[in-house]
């Protein structure tokens, strides 16, 4: 998953060069959706291996971000300590989190 996929650069490097089954970004700005979609359909990228979603960061619940293996955020630091709860709250354990550009402040685990 990678929130905050703007024009599915991520999304389409995780296809082509890492052989993921199945790639998932979601986007919050439209224009940037509709491109991603062209990049995708451009490179030959089946919907089945790769998908870009409008909505915000927090509408991953309802596209599946439980089964997540890697999720990757591109966000305001802000937009970023949510997204961190989000993601911790409905991930498996065994998750991993890539913030790139604005890293959340770490915050203390019970």
């Amino acid at each position: 998953y990678d929130l905050g996929s703007g024009h599915g650069d991520i999304v389409i490097a995780s296809v082509k060069h890492f052989d993921v089954k199945q790639a998932i970004g979601i986007e919050v700005d439209l224009l940037r959706v509709k491109t991603a979609k062209r990049m995708l359909a451009h490179q030959g990228i089946s919907e089945n291996r790769a998908k870009i979603i409008h909505g915000g960061a927090m509408d991953a619940k309802k596209y599946g971000i439980s089964m997540a293996t890697i999720v990757t955020c591109f966000m305001s630091p802000d937009a970023h300590q949510r997204s961190l709860r989000m993601i911790t709250q409905n991930c498996r354990d065994d998750t991993r989190i890539v913030f790139y550009a604005f890293p959340p402040t770490p915050t203390p685990t019970p």
